[in-house]
């Protein structure tokens, strides 16, 4: 029988074989995780450890001092915050799990910032479109380890079962109990 799904339509636009079943192939191994089934990643509650109070107090202090060095970063984040309208002044326990979302992970529009750029004496007003990639993202190109900052998780694309999305999907409509029989 072929392997359809209900929801999604064709899972495999070729014959599937052992392979696409084996976490050990890359034919079958999900490429977030490369299939372990778990990933290291920041945990928000180390990166934001006090959640009671605004952004820039309630980052962790390495990173938000980072941060807080460019006047563009320090603009990107007000930038973030407008555009989901909190604001920024607003504790992190308070902030909606879609200001969560966007914080962590990105947002995929550019954003309208305007800084002033400093050079010696020299200034320069900047506008500029810019793209928020989240703090995972950017953390991620850090040239620094940032274990303080990572514990292991469940990977999110595959939820541990180690395989690729389709082959998870053709597992399950192979172990789903047939109507017709």
């Amino acid at each position: 029988r072929d392997a359809v799904c209900l929801e999604h339509g064709v899972i495999f636009a070729e014959e599937p074989s052992p392979q696409h079943f084996s976490f050990n192939s890359r034919h079958g191994a999900c490429l977030d995780c490369e299939g372990i089934g778990v990933r290291h990643a920041v945990d928000p509650a180390l990166l934001f450890p006090e959640r009671d109070l605004p952004f820039w107090e309630a980052i962790d202090g390495r990173v938000g001092g980072t941060l807080k060095r460019s006047a563009r970063n320090r603009v990107l984040i007000d930038a973030v915050f407008r555009h989901q309208g909190v604001p920024l002044s607003t504790p992190a326990c308070e902030w909606p799990k879609s200001m969560w979302s966007v914080l962590l992970d990105g947002l995929y529009e550019p954003l309208l910032l305007k800084w002033t750029k400093k050079w010696g004496r020299a200034t320069r007003k900047v506008e500029e479109h810019r793209v928020w990639e989240g703090l995972r993202t950017l953390l991620a190109n850090w040239q620094s380890s940032l274990s303080w900052l990572m514990n292991e998780t469940t990977c999110p694309t595959c939820k541990g079962g180690r395989l690729q999305p389709k082959s998870l999907a053709a597992v399950a409509l192979l172990a789903a109990p047939r109507l017709d029989a």
